[in-house]
């Protein structure tokens, strides 16, 4: 980020100097869930849930083909 801020048309707000932390923490609190999922359930694989939203009422016949083609 402070190489970035050496660019001409580049700056860096207040805020994003405060929302550093709050990143690293955030990515912290992850790395340490990923180690001890690791560690108690090598084996687990935590997935996303797709298909949750409803699909909308204006489908045409491209996206029902690219729904079941792959």
């Amino acid at each position: 980020m402070v190489r970035a801020a050496r660019f001409p048309r580049l700056s860096i707000r207040l805020s994003d100097w405060l929302g550093l932390p709050v990143y690293w923490l955030m990515m912290s609190v992850a790395f340490a869930v990923a180690v001890v999922e690791l560690v108690w359930r090598p084996y687990h694989w935590r997935k996303t849930q797709h298909g949750v939203a409803k699909a909308r009422k204006s489908e045409g016949k491209w996206s029902r083909w690219m729904r079941w083609s792959g």
